[in-house]
This record gives C-alpha cells, structure tokens and sequence, in this order.
C-alpha cells in the first residue's frame, strides 16, 4: 500500500478505533489537507460514520465490505458496487 499511499494510519497508530475520527484526522494532518476538502472512501458503516464526524466533505461507500448497499445509503448517496466503479466524474461535477 505505500506505494499507491503517501500516509498509512491503522490501529495501532491510534488510541481510539472507528467510528471515532481520530485515525482520519491524524492521516488528514499528515498529508496537509483540511477534512473538509477531503473525500473518504469506506466499505462499512463505521468508516462512513467516522468520516462523516470529522467533517470530510464527500462520503463514498463501497459494497466491499461487511456493509451491504442498504446500509452504507443509510449515510451516504454515493455507494458503489467497487473502487473501480466510483463514477469520478460525476462527484467532481456535483462538488462545483
């Protein structure tokens, strides 16, 4: 993963585990972005729920994981059946 990812934050890297936001807001600081600028890819609802309070500004959920696409819509519109089929255009289009 370092290869595609400049920062790696895990659990071992926090003292609170999802839903708290502590692990984003640390990877957030370490790459210079506000989390408000951020866009926060996860495949179950304590991802999304963890993104959400941290105030990331786009929320996408992936049916990857142990969420099914009913739950991730739950907190989310934007769930995809894969990373590969995030419609990157489309979420550009609707953040301007």
């Amino acid at each position: 993963l370092a290869d595609f990812f400049p920062v790696l934050v895990g659990g071992d890297d926090v003292s609170r585990g999802k839903p708290d936001p502590e692990g984003f807001l640390k990877a957030c600081q370490e790459v210079g972005i506000a989390p408000q600028n951020s866009v926060y890819i996860g495949d179950t609802t304590e991802d999304l729920v963890m993104a959400r309070s941290a105030s990331s500004s786009k929320l996408i959920g992936v049916t990857t994981g142990l969420a099914s696409h009913a739950e991730l819509t739950e907190i989310t519109e934007h769930v995809y059946s894969s990373l590969q089929t995030i419609d990157l255009e489309r979420l550009a289009e609707e953040s301007t």
